[in-house]
C-alpha cells in the first residue's frame, strides 16, 4: 500500500483545527508541513520504527581494502553501489562459502584505526565501522577483507525525501503514525490551543504504541544455546535465558 503524501498533509492539517475538513493545506503552510514530514520520516527511521526499510546486501570482495564507500547518489565513485545506509544492524564475513559467516563487531571509528595494525593487512575482519557522511557513508574494516570473500550487511535504508505530489510505499498501519506526529507538529508551529494539542499527542503516542508494539512480536529472542531448563527455554522479561 502507499500512503499518497498530499493526503497525509491535508488530514493533518485538519486533524489540528489549521483548516476544515473540508479544505486543503497550500502555500507556505504546506511547504512547512512538507519540511516536518521529512524530518518525521527521517527520525522514525533512526529510532528503528520502520522495519519494512531493512536491507541485507551481500557483496563481493574483488579489491581488498581498508574501507569502502557505500551509496548509490554517485554510483560512480562508491564501491557498493545501493541505497545508502541510515542504520547498519550488523555486518557477517564469509571465505569463498566454505567456512560458516563470522559476525564482524562494531566499534567506532577512531577506535577501529587504533586497531589496524598494518595497512597491508588482509584477512578476516573481525571489526568494522561506520563514518555516515553524506550521501556516501565509508565502512571502515580492521584489515583488509580476502578476495574472493563475502560481507553480508544488515541495515536500514535511508527512506527518501518526498514531495506533496509523491507517494510513499509504507505498511497501512503507519498512516495514522505520520498523519498525528504530523499533526502534533503543526499544532506546535501554528501554535493552537494547548486542548488541541494535548488531544493530537494522545492520538500520536496511541499510533506509535501499536507500532511499537506490532514491532516487538515481530522480533524473535536470541537464542542462547546454552541456557536452558529441563530441554525447555525460560523466558523473562528481554527473552531468553
Amino acid at each position: 500500500m502507499s500512503a499518497i503524501i498530499r493526503d497525509i498533509i491535508n488530514q493533518s492539517a485538519q486533524l489540528s483545527g489549521i483548516i476544515a475538513s473540508d479544505e486543503v493545506l497550500d502555500g507556505t503552510d504546506s511547504a512547512l508541513a512538507i519540511i516536518k514530514l521529512n524530518e518525521i520520516l527521517a527520525q522514525l527511521n533512526v529510532d528503528q520504527l520502520f522495519p519494512y526499510s531493512r536491507k541485507v546486501v551481500s557483496y563481493q570482495i574483488a579489491n581488498p581494502k581498508l574501507k569502502y564507500s557505500f551509496g548509490v547518489d554517485n554510483p560512480s565513485t562508491a564501491d557498493i553501489v545501493e541505497e545508502r545506509p541510515c542504520y547498519i544492524n550488523r555486518i557477517l564475513f564469509q571465505y569463498q562459502n566454505i567456512s560458516s559467516p563470522l559476525n564482524v563487531q562494531q566499534l567506532d571509528l577512531p577506535d577501529l584505526l587504533l586497531r589496524q595494525s598494518s595497512i597491508n593487512a588482509i584477512g578476516s575482519p573481525s571489526c568494522f565501522a561506520v563514518n555516515p557522511l553524506f550521501p556516501l557513508v565509508d565502512l571502515y574494516f580492521d584489515c583488509k577483507p580476502q578476495a574472493g570473500s563475502t560481507i553480508s550487511i544488515v541495515y536500514n535504508a535511508s527512506i527518501p525525501t518526498v514531495t506533496i505530489n509523491d507517494t510513499l510505499a509504507i505498511p497501512p498501519e503507519y498512516n495514522s503514525v505520520l498523519v498525528t506526529g504530523l499533526g502534533r507538529e503543526l499544532c506546535v508551529l501554528k501554535q493552537m490551543p494547548n486542548e488541541t494539542l494535548t488531544n493530537v499527542d494522545v492520538l500520536y503516542k496511541a499510533a506509535i504504541n501499536r507500532v511499537m508494539a506490532n514491532n516487538a512480536r515481530n522480533q524473535l529472542p536470541v537464542l542462547d544455546l546454552g541456557g536452558y531448563n529441563n530441554n525447555a527455554y525460560v523466558y523473562n522479561a528481554v527473552g531468553l535465558v
